[in-house]
């Protein structure tokens, strides 16, 4: 797509889908107050990302165990992927992709990971995200999910992404050594997490705002 012409500011729409606003329009950042605005937003939402990555590890966020109805389950508590999730469906991909591998990154580093093995592990959560916002596009899903069609779909291709996701889990058990069933608990945790922060934050976020 020809992206010359286009005026600071302006969005890329992909017909009836996501959109994404061009990252080199960050050349015009001492030109346009707008483009400030956004990008001291951007920079705070990196600064959130990371610090929930790395209070993810010190607080022990990762396959939390929980019971419904005498079912027990695990949980994983991670805001830094609701954070990516609605920059990479408001302002497009790029933006959302650079706060969760950062966030993944941290999270590494603070688990003990060298930082070869966490820049590794950090993909698994841009793939997730990627695979979140590319699914949007293929399936020409407005944000907003104004439509019924829309939000099963997104729920879908939510569940999707939060399996796909989670095979970064096999990287951190390796790593950490963890037993089967602690592993299990953490890979169980991230999907179930993840999908649960979907649906219960972000497709109403996405609705509201």
């Amino acid at each position: 797509m020809n992206l010359s012409g286009l005026e600071p500011t302006q969005a890329i729409h992909v017909e009836n889908g996501p959109s994404w606003w061009p990252i080199s329009e960050l050349k015009h950042f001492g030109e346009s107050a707008r483009i400030r605005r956004l990008v001291l937003a951007w920079a705070a939402v990196l600064a959130i990302a990371v610090l929930s990555g790395v209070l993810n590890v010190t607080l022990g966020w990762n396959g939390v165990p929980l019971s419904l109805f005498g079912i027990p389950f695990s949980v994983t508590v991670y805001p830094a992927f609701v954070l990516s999730v609605l920059v990479a469906l408001w302002l497009g991909p790029t933006w959302g992709a650079l706060p969760i591998y950062l966030a993944n990154f941290a999270s590494g580093l603070a688990s003990g990971l060298p930082w070869t093995m966490s820049a590794l592990f950090a993909v698994a959560g841009v793939v997730e995200t990627l695979i979140l916002w590319g699914s949007l596009a293929a399936l020409r899903l407005d944000p907003d999910l104004r439509r019924i069609r829309d939000t099963l779909w997104f729920a879908a291709a939510g569940t999707v992404a939060a399996v796909t996701g989670s095979l970064g889990a096999i990287l951190w058990n390796n790593s950490h050594e963890f037993t089967p069933s602690q592993g299990l608990a953490i890979w169980r945790g991230w999907v179930i997490g993840d999908l649960l922060m979907l649906l219960v934050l972000v497709m109403p976020l996405l609705r509201l705002l």
